[in-house]
Protein backbone atom coordinates (compact mmCIF):
# COMPACT_ATOMS: atom_id res chain seq x y z
CA UNK A 1 0.00 0.00 0.00
CA UNK A 2 1.21 3.48 -0.79
CA UNK A 3 2.42 5.50 2.11
CA UNK A 4 4.27 2.64 3.80
CA UNK A 5 7.44 3.25 5.78
CA UNK A 6 10.85 3.33 4.12
CA UNK A 7 13.31 0.48 4.16
CA UNK A 8 15.72 2.05 6.67
CA UNK A 9 15.70 -0.01 9.90
CA UNK A 10 13.49 1.55 12.56
CA UNK A 11 14.82 2.79 15.87
CA UNK A 12 13.81 0.71 18.89
CA UNK A 13 12.80 2.45 22.07
CA UNK A 14 12.04 0.60 25.32
CA UNK A 15 9.20 1.77 27.51
CA UNK A 16 9.04 -0.42 30.61
CA UNK A 17 6.43 1.52 32.49
CA UNK A 18 2.66 1.30 32.28
CA UNK A 19 0.63 3.54 30.03
CA UNK A 20 -0.83 5.84 32.68
CA UNK A 21 -2.99 7.77 30.22
CA UNK A 22 -4.91 4.65 29.30
CA UNK A 23 -5.41 3.28 32.78
CA UNK A 24 -4.55 -0.22 31.53
CA UNK A 25 -1.01 -0.56 32.80
CA UNK A 26 0.28 -1.81 29.44
CA UNK A 27 3.98 -2.61 29.24
CA UNK A 28 5.15 -1.70 25.79
CA UNK A 29 8.16 -2.20 23.56
CA UNK A 30 7.79 0.40 20.82
CA UNK A 31 9.38 1.18 17.46
CA UNK A 32 10.03 4.65 16.09
CA UNK A 33 9.85 4.41 12.30
CA UNK A 34 10.88 6.89 9.61
CA UNK A 35 7.42 8.34 9.51
CA UNK A 36 7.76 9.39 13.11
CA UNK A 37 5.18 7.03 14.56
CA UNK A 38 5.59 5.08 17.79
CA UNK A 39 4.07 1.63 17.40
CA UNK A 40 3.21 -0.68 20.28
CA UNK A 41 4.63 -4.17 19.81
CA UNK A 42 3.28 -5.98 22.86
CA UNK A 43 -0.43 -5.29 23.08
CA UNK A 44 -1.94 -8.64 24.00
CA UNK A 45 -5.32 -9.89 22.68
CA UNK A 46 -6.78 -9.30 26.14
CA UNK A 47 -5.57 -5.70 26.15
CA UNK A 48 -6.91 -5.19 22.62
CA UNK A 49 -10.28 -6.50 23.74
CA UNK A 50 -10.24 -4.21 26.77
CA UNK A 51 -9.47 -1.21 24.59
CA UNK A 52 -12.23 -2.08 22.11
CA UNK A 53 -14.71 -2.44 24.96
CA UNK A 54 -13.76 1.00 26.31
CA UNK A 55 -14.27 2.49 22.84
CA UNK A 56 -17.68 0.90 22.47
CA UNK A 57 -18.95 1.64 25.97
CA UNK A 58 -17.76 5.23 25.86
CA UNK A 59 -19.55 5.80 22.58
CA UNK A 60 -22.72 4.20 23.95
CA UNK A 61 -23.02 6.71 26.79
CA UNK A 62 -21.88 9.79 24.85
CA UNK A 63 -23.36 9.41 21.39
CA UNK A 64 -26.92 10.45 22.26
CA UNK A 65 -25.90 14.11 22.50
CA UNK A 66 -24.14 13.90 19.15
CA UNK A 67 -27.25 12.43 17.51
CA UNK A 68 -29.61 15.21 18.61
CA UNK A 69 -28.95 17.05 15.34
CA UNK A 70 -30.00 14.07 13.23
CA UNK A 71 -32.73 12.23 15.16
CA UNK A 72 -35.35 14.99 14.92
CA UNK A 73 -35.06 16.38 18.45
CA UNK A 74 -33.16 19.55 17.53
CA UNK A 75 -35.44 20.07 14.53
CA UNK A 76 -38.47 20.03 16.83
CA UNK A 77 -36.70 22.24 19.41
CA UNK A 78 -35.95 24.89 16.78
CA UNK A 79 -39.49 24.66 15.44
CA UNK A 80 -40.84 25.17 18.96
CA UNK A 81 -38.72 28.34 19.12
CA UNK A 82 -40.62 29.63 16.08
CA UNK A 83 -37.84 29.39 13.48
CA UNK A 84 -38.75 29.05 9.79
CA UNK A 85 -38.18 25.78 7.92
CA UNK A 86 -35.36 27.32 5.84
CA UNK A 87 -33.53 28.42 9.00
CA UNK A 88 -34.06 25.02 10.62
CA UNK A 89 -32.54 23.22 7.63
CA UNK A 90 -29.61 25.67 7.57
CA UNK A 91 -28.89 25.40 11.31
CA UNK A 92 -29.06 21.60 11.21
CA UNK A 93 -26.39 21.59 8.50
CA UNK A 94 -24.19 24.19 10.24
CA UNK A 95 -22.39 21.74 12.59
CA UNK A 96 -21.22 19.64 9.66
CA UNK A 97 -20.07 22.74 7.78
CA UNK A 98 -17.96 23.78 10.78
CA UNK A 99 -16.52 20.30 11.19
CA UNK A 100 -15.57 20.27 7.51
CA UNK A 101 -13.89 23.68 7.83
CA UNK A 102 -11.99 22.90 11.04
CA UNK A 103 -11.54 19.16 10.50
CA UNK A 104 -8.09 19.21 8.92
CA UNK A 105 -6.56 21.81 11.31
CA UNK A 106 -8.10 19.89 14.24
CA UNK A 107 -6.59 16.63 12.99
CA UNK A 108 -3.19 18.34 12.67
CA UNK A 109 -3.50 19.41 16.32
CA UNK A 110 -4.36 15.82 17.24
CA UNK A 111 -1.21 14.55 15.55
CA UNK A 112 0.96 17.25 17.12
CA UNK A 113 -0.33 17.40 20.69
CA UNK A 114 -1.97 14.03 21.24
CA UNK A 115 -5.28 12.53 20.25
CA UNK A 116 -6.60 12.12 23.78
CA UNK A 117 -5.75 15.67 24.84
CA UNK A 118 -7.64 17.12 21.89
CA UNK A 119 -10.43 14.60 22.47
CA UNK A 120 -10.90 15.82 26.04
CA UNK A 121 -11.03 19.43 24.81
CA UNK A 122 -13.63 18.50 22.22
CA UNK A 123 -15.83 16.85 24.84
CA UNK A 124 -15.62 19.93 27.08
CA UNK A 125 -16.92 21.96 24.13
CA UNK A 126 -19.77 19.45 23.75
CA UNK A 127 -20.79 20.23 27.33
CA UNK A 128 -20.63 23.97 26.64
CA UNK A 129 -22.84 23.49 23.58
CA UNK A 130 -25.55 21.68 25.52
CA UNK A 131 -25.49 24.40 28.16
CA UNK A 132 -25.97 27.14 25.55
CA UNK A 133 -28.80 25.25 23.86
CA UNK A 134 -30.58 24.88 27.20
CA UNK A 135 -30.03 28.58 27.93
CA UNK A 136 -31.63 29.43 24.58
CA UNK A 137 -34.93 28.04 25.85
CA UNK A 138 -34.99 30.49 28.77
CA UNK A 139 -34.27 33.77 26.97
CA UNK A 140 -36.43 35.72 24.56
CA UNK A 141 -35.97 36.43 20.87
CA UNK A 142 -33.51 37.32 19.39
CA UNK A 143 -31.22 36.11 22.21
CA UNK A 144 -32.58 32.58 22.03
CA UNK A 145 -31.40 32.32 18.44
CA UNK A 146 -28.04 33.84 19.39
CA UNK A 147 -27.56 31.13 22.03
CA UNK A 148 -28.61 28.54 19.46
CA UNK A 149 -26.12 29.69 16.83
CA UNK A 150 -23.22 30.00 19.29
CA UNK A 151 -24.03 26.60 20.77
CA UNK A 152 -24.08 24.99 17.33
CA UNK A 153 -20.76 26.68 16.53
CA UNK A 154 -19.18 25.35 19.73
CA UNK A 155 -20.57 21.89 18.91
CA UNK A 156 -19.02 21.98 15.43
CA UNK A 157 -15.55 22.91 16.73
CA UNK A 158 -15.80 20.32 19.52
CA UNK A 159 -16.76 17.66 17.00
CA UNK A 160 -13.79 18.57 14.81
CA UNK A 161 -11.39 18.14 17.75
CA UNK A 162 -12.95 14.93 19.05
CA UNK A 163 -13.59 13.16 15.74
CA UNK A 164 -10.30 14.42 14.29
CA UNK A 165 -8.30 11.89 16.29
CA UNK A 166 -10.85 9.24 17.23
CA UNK A 167 -10.43 6.86 14.29
CA UNK A 168 -6.65 7.23 14.43
CA UNK A 169 -6.81 6.48 18.16
CA UNK A 170 -8.69 3.23 17.59
CA UNK A 171 -6.78 2.17 14.45
CA UNK A 172 -3.90 0.28 16.16
CA UNK A 173 -6.25 -1.20 18.77
CA UNK A 174 -8.61 -2.97 16.36
CA UNK A 175 -7.01 -5.89 14.44
CA UNK A 176 -7.27 -5.37 10.69
CA UNK A 177 -8.80 -8.79 10.00
CA UNK A 178 -11.90 -8.05 12.11
CA UNK A 179 -12.39 -4.34 11.41
CA UNK A 180 -15.53 -4.83 9.36
CA UNK A 181 -17.18 -6.88 12.08
CA UNK A 182 -15.90 -4.59 14.84
CA UNK A 183 -17.37 -1.49 13.20
CA UNK A 184 -20.63 -3.37 12.66
CA UNK A 185 -20.91 -4.48 16.30
CA UNK A 186 -19.54 -1.18 17.63
CA UNK A 187 -22.18 0.82 15.80
CA UNK A 188 -24.85 -1.77 16.61
CA UNK A 189 -24.16 -1.22 20.32
CA UNK A 190 -24.34 2.58 20.40
CA UNK A 191 -27.21 2.72 17.93
CA UNK A 192 -29.21 0.42 20.22
CA UNK A 193 -28.60 2.80 23.12
CA UNK A 194 -29.66 5.80 21.00
CA UNK A 195 -32.87 4.02 20.00
CA UNK A 196 -33.69 3.23 23.63
CA UNK A 197 -32.98 6.78 24.83
CA UNK A 198 -34.86 8.37 21.94
CA UNK A 199 -37.84 6.14 22.62
CA UNK A 200 -37.70 7.12 26.28
CA UNK A 201 -37.53 10.81 25.39
CA UNK A 202 -40.83 10.59 23.53
CA UNK A 203 -42.51 10.14 26.92
CA UNK A 204 -41.75 13.84 27.52
CA UNK A 205 -43.11 14.93 24.15
CA UNK A 206 -46.66 15.72 23.12
CA UNK A 207 -48.12 16.86 19.82
CA UNK A 208 -46.62 20.31 20.43
CA UNK A 209 -44.13 19.97 23.27
CA UNK A 210 -43.04 22.91 25.46
CA UNK A 211 -39.41 24.02 25.42
CA UNK A 212 -38.88 22.53 28.88
CA UNK A 213 -39.35 19.00 27.57
CA UNK A 214 -36.54 19.49 25.04
CA UNK A 215 -34.33 21.04 27.72
CA UNK A 216 -34.70 17.86 29.76
CA UNK A 217 -33.50 15.85 26.75
CA UNK A 218 -30.47 18.13 26.45
CA UNK A 219 -29.74 17.56 30.15
CA UNK A 220 -29.66 13.79 29.49
CA UNK A 221 -27.09 14.44 26.77
CA UNK A 222 -24.91 16.35 29.28
CA UNK A 223 -24.95 13.36 31.65
CA UNK A 224 -23.87 11.07 28.80
CA UNK A 225 -20.97 13.31 27.81
CA UNK A 226 -19.76 13.45 31.42
CA UNK A 227 -19.91 9.65 31.80
CA UNK A 228 -17.92 9.10 28.63
CA UNK A 229 -15.26 11.64 29.50
CA UNK A 230 -14.78 10.63 33.15
CA UNK A 231 -15.15 6.84 33.08
CA UNK A 232 -14.50 5.42 29.60
CA UNK A 233 -12.41 7.74 27.43
CA UNK A 234 -9.52 7.60 29.88
CA UNK A 235 -9.39 3.78 29.50
CA UNK A 236 -8.63 3.92 25.76
CA UNK A 237 -4.86 3.48 25.23
CA UNK A 238 -3.10 5.90 22.91
CA UNK A 239 -0.71 3.45 21.26
CA UNK A 240 0.64 5.64 18.48
CA UNK A 241 2.27 8.97 19.15
CA UNK A 242 3.59 11.19 16.40
CA UNK A 243 7.14 12.49 16.50
CA UNK A 244 6.72 16.26 16.24
CA UNK A 245 7.35 17.06 12.57
CA UNK A 246 9.19 20.12 11.34
CA UNK A 247 7.06 20.07 8.19
CA UNK A 248 4.01 22.28 7.93
CA UNK A 249 0.43 21.18 7.65
CA UNK A 250 0.49 21.72 3.88
CA UNK A 251 3.32 19.24 3.29
CA UNK A 252 1.71 16.62 5.52
CA UNK A 253 -1.64 17.20 3.81
CA UNK A 254 -0.16 16.62 0.35
CA UNK A 255 1.60 13.47 1.54
CA UNK A 256 -1.71 12.06 2.71
CA UNK A 257 -3.34 12.89 -0.62
CA UNK A 258 -0.64 10.93 -2.46
CA UNK A 259 -1.59 7.69 -0.71
CA UNK A 260 -2.66 5.31 -3.47
CA UNK A 261 -6.39 5.45 -4.15
CA UNK A 262 -7.21 7.64 -1.16
CA UNK A 263 -8.19 10.91 -2.86
CA UNK A 264 -10.50 9.22 -5.42
CA UNK A 265 -12.18 7.34 -2.59
CA UNK A 266 -12.68 10.55 -0.59
CA UNK A 267 -14.22 12.19 -3.67
CA UNK A 268 -16.65 9.31 -4.00
CA UNK A 269 -17.65 9.63 -0.33
CA UNK A 270 -18.34 13.36 -0.82
CA UNK A 271 -20.63 12.73 -3.79
CA UNK A 272 -22.52 9.91 -2.09
CA UNK A 273 -23.11 12.05 1.02
CA UNK A 274 -24.15 15.11 -1.00
CA UNK A 275 -27.26 13.38 -2.35
CA UNK A 276 -28.24 11.31 0.68
CA UNK A 277 -27.50 13.29 3.86
CA UNK A 278 -30.46 15.66 3.72
CA UNK A 279 -32.99 12.83 3.51
CA UNK A 280 -33.94 12.58 7.24
CA UNK A 281 -34.41 16.34 7.57
CA UNK A 282 -36.67 16.53 4.52
CA UNK A 283 -38.62 13.49 5.74
CA UNK A 284 -39.22 15.22 9.09
CA UNK A 285 -40.28 18.52 7.50
CA UNK A 286 -42.82 16.74 5.28
CA UNK A 287 -44.17 14.81 8.25
CA UNK A 288 -44.41 17.93 10.40
CA UNK A 289 -45.66 20.54 7.89
CA UNK A 290 -47.41 18.56 5.14
CA UNK A 291 -48.76 15.49 6.95
CA UNK A 292 -49.34 17.49 10.19
CA UNK A 293 -47.87 14.81 12.45
CA UNK A 294 -47.20 15.67 16.10
CA UNK A 295 -43.82 15.70 17.84
CA UNK A 296 -44.21 12.14 19.11
CA UNK A 297 -44.97 10.75 15.66
CA UNK A 298 -42.06 12.58 14.04
CA UNK A 299 -39.62 11.32 16.69
CA UNK A 300 -40.98 7.77 16.45
CA UNK A 301 -40.39 7.80 12.69
CA UNK A 302 -36.85 9.07 13.29
CA UNK A 303 -36.45 6.28 15.81
CA UNK A 304 -37.49 3.78 13.14
CA UNK A 305 -34.49 4.91 11.08
CA UNK A 306 -32.27 4.32 14.11
CA UNK A 307 -33.68 0.80 14.49
CA UNK A 308 -32.93 0.20 10.83
CA UNK A 309 -29.43 1.48 11.49
CA UNK A 310 -28.91 -1.21 14.12
CA UNK A 311 -29.67 -3.89 11.55
CA UNK A 312 -27.66 -2.10 8.88
CA UNK A 313 -24.49 -1.95 10.94
CA UNK A 314 -24.57 -5.71 11.48
CA UNK A 315 -25.33 -6.33 7.80
CA UNK A 316 -22.66 -3.84 6.77
CA UNK A 317 -19.98 -5.46 8.91
CA UNK A 318 -20.82 -8.91 7.56
CA UNK A 319 -21.21 -7.65 3.99
CA UNK A 320 -17.86 -5.89 3.92
CA UNK A 321 -16.02 -8.97 5.20
CA UNK A 322 -17.99 -11.30 2.93
CA UNK A 323 -18.46 -9.43 -0.37
CA UNK A 324 -16.09 -6.45 -0.21
CA UNK A 325 -16.78 -2.73 -0.03
CA UNK A 326 -17.50 -2.11 -3.72
CA UNK A 327 -20.39 -4.55 -3.78
CA UNK A 328 -21.78 -3.03 -0.59
CA UNK A 329 -21.59 0.45 -2.13
CA UNK A 330 -23.26 -0.77 -5.33
CA UNK A 331 -26.25 -2.14 -3.44
CA UNK A 332 -26.46 1.01 -1.32
CA UNK A 333 -26.95 3.27 -4.35
CA UNK A 334 -30.01 1.43 -5.59
CA UNK A 335 -31.54 1.05 -2.13
CA UNK A 336 -31.07 4.78 -1.43
CA UNK A 337 -32.87 5.58 -4.68
CA UNK A 338 -35.68 3.14 -3.86
CA UNK A 339 -36.19 4.69 -0.41
CA UNK A 340 -36.55 8.21 -1.79
CA UNK A 341 -39.05 7.08 -4.43
CA UNK A 342 -41.02 5.02 -1.91
CA UNK A 343 -41.43 8.16 0.20
CA UNK A 344 -42.67 10.07 -2.85
CA UNK A 345 -45.24 7.35 -3.56
CA UNK A 346 -46.72 7.46 -0.06
CA UNK A 347 -50.12 8.73 -1.27
CA UNK A 348 -50.67 6.08 -3.97
CA UNK A 349 -49.64 2.95 -2.08
CA UNK A 350 -52.50 0.92 -0.54
CA UNK A 351 -51.15 0.38 3.00
CA UNK A 352 -51.95 2.60 6.03
CA UNK A 353 -49.70 5.65 5.83
CA UNK A 354 -47.93 5.66 9.20
CA UNK A 355 -46.80 1.98 9.12
CA UNK A 356 -45.70 2.53 5.52
CA UNK A 357 -43.54 5.49 6.55
CA UNK A 358 -42.11 3.43 9.40
CA UNK A 359 -40.96 0.88 6.81
CA UNK A 360 -39.42 3.61 4.62
CA UNK A 361 -37.50 5.02 7.59
CA UNK A 362 -36.32 1.53 8.55
CA UNK A 363 -34.95 0.97 5.04
CA UNK A 364 -33.20 4.35 5.08
CA UNK A 365 -31.54 3.48 8.38
CA UNK A 366 -30.40 0.11 7.05
CA UNK A 367 -28.81 1.48 3.87
CA UNK A 368 -27.27 4.50 5.61
CA UNK A 369 -25.51 2.48 8.31
CA UNK A 370 -24.43 -0.20 5.84
CA UNK A 371 -22.69 2.35 3.62
CA UNK A 372 -21.14 4.11 6.65
CA UNK A 373 -19.62 0.81 7.82
CA UNK A 374 -18.14 0.24 4.36
CA UNK A 375 -16.75 3.80 4.29
CA UNK A 376 -15.06 3.44 7.70
CA UNK A 377 -13.50 0.08 6.84
CA UNK A 378 -12.19 1.17 3.45
CA UNK A 379 -10.85 4.43 4.87
CA UNK A 380 -8.71 2.73 7.51
CA UNK A 381 -7.34 0.37 4.87
CA UNK A 382 -6.26 3.22 2.57
CA UNK A 383 -4.72 5.77 4.95
CA UNK A 384 -0.92 6.05 5.18
CA UNK A 385 0.76 4.94 8.44
CA UNK A 386 1.97 8.40 9.48
CA UNK A 387 -0.18 11.37 10.51
CA UNK A 388 -3.28 9.20 10.56
CA UNK A 389 -5.49 11.81 12.18
CA UNK A 390 -4.89 14.28 9.37
CA UNK A 391 -5.26 11.60 6.68
CA UNK A 392 -8.56 10.41 8.14
CA UNK A 393 -9.77 14.00 8.47
CA UNK A 394 -9.53 14.46 4.69
CA UNK A 395 -12.17 11.79 4.19
CA UNK A 396 -14.36 12.83 7.13
CA UNK A 397 -14.06 16.50 6.12
CA UNK A 398 -15.29 15.79 2.60
CA UNK A 399 -18.05 13.58 4.00
CA UNK A 400 -19.22 16.30 6.38
CA UNK A 401 -18.82 18.95 3.68
CA UNK A 402 -21.21 16.91 1.54
CA UNK A 403 -23.59 16.74 4.49
CA UNK A 404 -23.42 20.49 5.09
CA UNK A 405 -23.65 21.40 1.41
CA UNK A 406 -26.70 19.15 0.98
CA UNK A 407 -28.52 20.94 3.79
CA UNK A 408 -27.48 24.41 2.69
CA UNK A 409 -28.51 23.82 -0.91
CA UNK A 410 -31.91 22.62 0.31
CA UNK A 411 -32.26 25.65 2.61
CA UNK A 412 -31.24 27.98 -0.21
CA UNK A 413 -33.82 26.54 -2.60
CA UNK A 414 -36.54 26.74 0.05
CA UNK A 415 -35.65 30.29 1.14
CA UNK A 416 -35.51 31.71 -2.41
CA UNK A 417 -38.72 29.98 -3.46
CA UNK A 418 -37.10 28.16 -6.38
CA UNK A 419 -39.39 25.16 -5.93
CA UNK A 420 -43.11 25.06 -6.61
CA UNK A 421 -45.28 24.69 -3.53
CA UNK A 422 -47.24 21.93 -5.25
CA UNK A 423 -46.66 19.66 -8.25
CA UNK A 424 -47.94 16.31 -9.48
CA UNK A 425 -46.38 12.87 -9.76
CA UNK A 426 -48.55 9.96 -10.97
CA UNK A 427 -51.59 12.15 -10.40
CA UNK A 428 -50.65 12.86 -6.76
CA UNK A 429 -50.06 16.39 -5.49
CA UNK A 430 -46.67 16.69 -3.80
CA UNK A 431 -44.83 19.53 -2.02
CA UNK A 432 -41.66 21.51 -2.60
CA UNK A 433 -39.89 19.25 -0.10
CA UNK A 434 -40.77 16.26 -2.27
CA UNK A 435 -39.03 17.94 -5.21
CA UNK A 436 -35.77 17.83 -3.24
CA UNK A 437 -36.26 14.11 -2.58
CA UNK A 438 -36.89 13.49 -6.29
CA UNK A 439 -33.59 15.13 -7.23
CA UNK A 440 -31.73 13.18 -4.54
CA UNK A 441 -33.28 9.88 -5.62
CA UNK A 442 -32.36 10.39 -9.27
CA UNK A 443 -28.83 11.58 -8.56
CA UNK A 444 -27.87 8.83 -6.12
CA UNK A 445 -28.78 6.21 -8.74
CA UNK A 446 -26.91 8.07 -11.48
CA UNK A 447 -23.86 8.22 -9.19
CA UNK A 448 -23.38 4.46 -9.58
CA UNK A 449 -20.89 5.43 -12.30
CA UNK A 450 -18.65 7.00 -9.62
CA UNK A 451 -17.95 3.54 -8.18
CA UNK A 452 -14.91 3.61 -10.48
CA UNK A 453 -13.42 6.00 -7.90
CA UNK A 454 -13.50 3.29 -5.21
CA UNK A 455 -10.21 1.30 -5.20
CA UNK A 456 -11.77 -1.53 -3.12
CA UNK A 457 -8.79 -2.51 -1.01
CA UNK A 458 -11.27 -4.50 1.08
CA UNK A 459 -12.30 -7.18 -1.36
CA UNK A 460 -14.45 -10.28 -1.10
CA UNK A 461 -13.24 -12.57 1.61
CA UNK A 462 -11.97 -15.93 0.41
CA UNK A 463 -12.17 -17.44 3.88
CA UNK A 464 -15.88 -17.02 4.56
CA UNK A 465 -18.24 -19.65 3.13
Amino acid sequence: MAGSVSSRPPTHVDENQGDRSSGLGIRRNVILNDSGVLYSQSLTPTEQLRGMRAITRGQCVGVFGEMLFSNGVMLLYMTAMGLSSARVVFYLSLPWLLVSLFGIPAAFLNDCFGKKKMGYLGQILYLACMGLLILGGFVRSPWNEVCLVIGIGVFGIGSALFVGGFFALMSPIVPEKIRGRFFGHYRFAWQTVVVALTAGCTLFLSNRSPLGAFQMVLAIAIVGFLLRMVFFYRQIPELEQEKRSARGIGAIFMEALRAEGYLPFCSYVFLLTLFTATGPTIFALIEREILQYGDQQVVWLGNAALVGGIVGYLLGGFGVDRWGTRNVFLGSHFIYGAVFFLFLLRAVQPAPLFPYLVLVHLLFGVVSSTSITAISTEMLALIPPANKSLAISICTTLQLAGNALAGMMSAWMLDLGLLQNSWKLFGTVLSRYDAILLVCGLMVVVLVVTLGLVPSVIRQSQQMP
